[in-house]
Parts: C-alpha cells; sequence; structure tokens
C-alpha cells in the first residue's frame, strides 16, 4: 500500500517539527518540495544538524505518495 493512503502520511507538509502542519510552503521559509511529497508522522521526528544556525533541529522524513514500507497504516478501515 501507496503512503498516499496512509494515516502517518501528510502531503506537501514542512518536516521541521516545530512548525504548524496546516502551514504551507508559500507561508514557510524552507525548501519547496516537489508535487506527491510529504512528510511520513509514524514515528518522532528526528535530531539532525542544521548547518547554517550551527545547531540541531527536529524533523520528520520526507517521502513521495507512491512510496511503501512496512509500517503501512490504512486511513480507512480495513
Amino acid at each position: 500500500m501507496a503512503c498516499s493512503s496512509c494515516l502517518h502520511f501528510l502531503e506537501g507538509a514542512a518536516a521541521a517539527s516545530e512548525v504548524d502542519p496546516a502551514a504551507t510552503f508559500e507561508v514557510v521559509a524552507l525548501a519547496r518540495v516537489a508535487p506527491g511529497q510529504g512528510i511520513c508522522r509514524r514515528y518522532p521526528p528526528r535530531w539532525v544538524p542544521d548547518l547554517d544556525k550551527q545547531d540541531t533541529m527536529s524533523v520528520f522524513p520526507y517521502v513521495h505518495r507512491d512510496q511503501e514500507c512496512g509500517e503501512f497504516n490504512s486511513r480507512m478501515p480495513l
């Protein structure tokens, strides 16, 4: 089953965990995401280096809506 129909997938969302998930990329000053991409919220965000600020930040992984993984959880009851 593809990410597009998974409960954990949020298409077009910002990966940075401090950003409101309802915010669009036009509002958020982050890298633009290609059509069909979004974030996977199956697991908590991970700490990664923020080289621009010489700090760390917490992010969800970007995935394409057509990807598949072993953690799929349907949006619709089966």
